[in-house]
């Protein structure tokens, strides 16, 4: 999926992003962009603490990104200040969050993920409902010029896991994980390449992978505090 930014506050003219490597190639800025943030989502994986917020907001998913991106680019976990679109393979152009709603439609978004984490009796299956409808509206927000997917990504995998759900991404391929995403919120076509025919969003196809992707925590041993369980190793 190609991002469309409004002006050049963040890329060259050739509509390469500008970054801390001087690479101004975009095949070869992709690659180096995934490498690096493979290894730091990896990190984030193995040690979620690394990011020091319990609270699933705003604030968060910015040191996701930040974390992530760092390397890479000056503006890392900054919230993005121009308008964003994006092309997919199937024509659509997504259109998300303008940069004054950003924060405002995020807060709207915030009561619905407090509301996820305060539930204690819902099912699996209604909890698997609530992590797709928040990754829809977040996606749609998608506060960041580029790295939205991807920090999206981790932060809702360490909020399903808060709920014992695991999310493996990978079940998705990128091509059906791209087109999904392009429909799930406002989105458009071009009539010969001017005229906008807004179309309805269609949050199937997502959670249709969401389904595919989400399995219940296995909770491999009884978590025991440090104390006690030292008290246990003694025969006590």
């Amino acid at each position: 999926m190609a991002v469309i930014l409004s002006d050049s506050s963040y890329s060259s003219e050739d509509g390469v992003f500008k970054n801390k490597f001087g690479i101004t190639d975009g095949n070869k800025l992709l690659e180096v962009e995934y490498q690096i943030t493979a290894q730091r989502a990896g990190d984030l994986d193995l040690n979620p603490d690394l990011i020091q917020a319990s609270k699933f907001d705003l604030p968060k998913l910015q040191s996701i990104h930040k974390h992530l991106f760092n390397e890479i680019y000056e503006w890392a976990g900054k919230i993005r200040t121009v308008p964003s679109s994006k092309r997919a393979e199937n024509g659509f152009i997504s259109r998300f969050s303008e940069p004054e709603n950003i924060i405002a439609d995020w807060q709207i978004l915030a009561a619905k993920i407090d509301a996820l984490r305060d539930d204690k009796d819902s099912a699996f299956l209604l909890k698997k409902d609530a992590l797709a409808d928040i990754f829809i509206e977040a996606n749609s927000i998608h506060p960041f010029p580029e790295g939205n997917g991807r920090s999206l990504q981790v932060f809702m995998t360490q909020l399903a896991k808060e709920e014992n759900i695991e999310l493996d991404f990978k079940k998705a391929t990128p091509s059906e994980w791209n087109l999904a995403c392009s429909v799930s919120g406002k989105h458009f076509r071009l009539f010969e390449h001017v005229h906008k025919i807004e179309l309805p969003p269609n949050p199937t196809p997502i959670k249709k992978i969401f389904n595919a992707i989400a399995t219940p925590a296995i909770v491999s041993e009884l978590k025991i505090p440090r104390r006690v369980k030292k008290d246990l190793d003694f025969g006590r």
